[in-house]
């Protein structure tokens, strides 16, 4: 079931692992550690036989056509790669790709045994699932994987996000950033933009990145009034409608 390639010499190496499917939404985790695979040259260790753990009507292959017009069959599978890291104190294996279908208790039994014999001390397994997330909110780090405040962490990962965001609208043109972030957390935003407990916006800071959106990035018409006070007629409700279902905000779609 489990076959393995060759034998490698790890430092105290930390197996990561991420399935595609259900628990990897947006490829996020499988993604993750894709990237690592492409950063830092790793050798296959070993690979489970797909004949195995998959049943292809379920985990279907994949055609891919390559630039010359030739179609190549991508087969699933699911295999351990080392990753020797020299200036880290430890090293990586990582094992990523389709979950399997078949012989669950064999495949944990093999994994156990491999992990075992390379001398593995710890396990992260990654996952990401669908969550409705406001935009405008700053990103809700509650733990972190070194030893930085989460403060610090919070605010790093948001500001990568933030030079990503800026990388993609230099590079495509009909890209533009709308600054929903800085609308409520820069010097110019009143304290009662975010709630109490200074973590989640409040409905009058979302109601003013909602109303300056669709003032300054939607055609002509009526705009929501977070106060109450608008007593908008059937045709400015229609209209409404179109526009907040065409640009859908988590919180003002769930009190509607």
């Amino acid at each position: 079931m489990l076959n393995v390639h060759r034998q490698v010499e790890l430092r105290e190496p930390v197996l990561l692992c991420a399935f595609t499917g259900w628990s990897d939404a947006a490829s996020a985790a499988s993604g993750a550690l894709s990237y690592l695979l492409m950063k830092w040259a790793g050798e296959e260790l070993a690979s489970y036989d797909p004949e195995t753990i998959y049943n292809y009507t379920i985990t279907r292959p994949v055609i891919r056509r390559r630039r010359s017009g030739r179609r190549t069959i991508q087969w699933p599978a699911l295999a351990f790669t080392a990753l020797p890291l020299p200036h880290a104190d430890q090293d990586l294996v990582v094992l990523v790709g389709p979950e399997p279908d078949l012989r669950w208790q064999a495949c944990s039994r093999s994994a156990i045994e491999l992990a075992r014999e390379l001398g593995v001390k710890r396990m992260l397994g990654l996952g990401c699932f669908y969550a409705p997330v406001a935009h405008s909110a700053p990103v809700p780090l509650v733990a972190t994987a070194t030893d930085r405040h989460v403060l610090l962490a919070s605010t790093y990962s948001k500001s990568v996000l933030r030079v990503a965001c800026e990388e993609v609208e230099r590079q495509c043109r009909h890209v533009t950033y709308f600054p929903a972030y800085e609308l409520v957390t820069g010097p110019q935003a009143p304290d009662d933009f975010f709630d109490p407990d200074r973590r989640n916006v409040s409905r009058k800071g979302i109601d003013h990145v909602m109303e300056t959106f669709l003032a300054r990035c939607v055609a002509p018409g009526p705009r929501p009034v977070g106060d109450g006070k608008h007593k908008a007629s059937a045709d400015d409700l229609s209209r409404l409608s179109q526009l907040i279902g065409a640009v859908e905000c988590e919180e003002l779609a769930a009190e509607r």
